[in-house]
């Protein structure tokens, strides 16, 4: 035990220390021996606010692989990150604590980087009805930036529950002409639905 709890402390010390790649691999011994009595997910969240992306992404992955509920809250901020790969993750992370996660990853739309909302439609999609009709409801929104990145979630999205409401943003001509450009994208994968602008 005491053997254990000094590993522990001098894998705390390495997630202290000046090098990235240090810091990166305590994290991934900490979370694969995670022994009784470490507070391994501390040590993650702590791990968010690192400098180096590749350590906070490490975390983030890890957090959510180990799905505890005091890392639901750091991965929304991690949304945020600076790096798109770990706002990806962030999205993966935070998909695996269910429809709770739907607010947050909708919130998320708006995101410059169609990886990151390549991972919120699949994510979205993977949840099921909630999740799409949720999508669908983001379509109808007065922010034109997460009306057309609901509209290109939906375009990557194959089931026909889209198929109406998209037809109906193709009938108000009103529209963001990009929102009814994804509108299409979306339509034209149901061989009944191909319209054109």
């Amino acid at each position: 035990m005491q053997e254990d709890e000094s590993y522990f402390e001098e894998l705390s010390e390495r997630l202290q220390s000046n090098y990235y790649k240090t810091r990166r691999g305590a994290i991934e011994e900490l979370v694969e021996l995670d022994e009784p009595g470490w507070d391994v997910v501390s040590l993650l969240l702590h791990a968010l606010r690192d400098e180096d992306e590749e350590v906070r992404g490490v975390a983030i992955y890890e957090l959510g692989e180990i799905n505890d509920l005091r890392a639901f809250e750091p991965l929304k901020t991690s949304l945020l990150d600076r790096s798109f790969h770990n706002r990806a993750s962030a999205v993966i992370a935070l998909s695996k604590f269910g429809e709770v996660a739907l607010k947050p990853l909708l919130e998320a739309l708006g995101d410059e980087t169609s990886i990151v909302l390549e991972t919120i439609a699949r994510v979205i999609s993977e949840a099921g009805l909630s999740g799409i009709n949720a999508l669908i409801t983001v379509l109808y929104s007065p922010d034109k930036p997460r009306q057309r990145d609901a509209a290109f979630c939906l375009s990557t999205i194959r089931n026909p529950i889209i198929i109406e409401p998209l037809r109906q943003i193709l009938l108000d001509k009103t529209q963001d002409d990009e929102v009814r450009y994804w509108s299409v994208i979306a339509l034209e994968q149901f061989d009944k639905a191909k319209v054109s602008l």
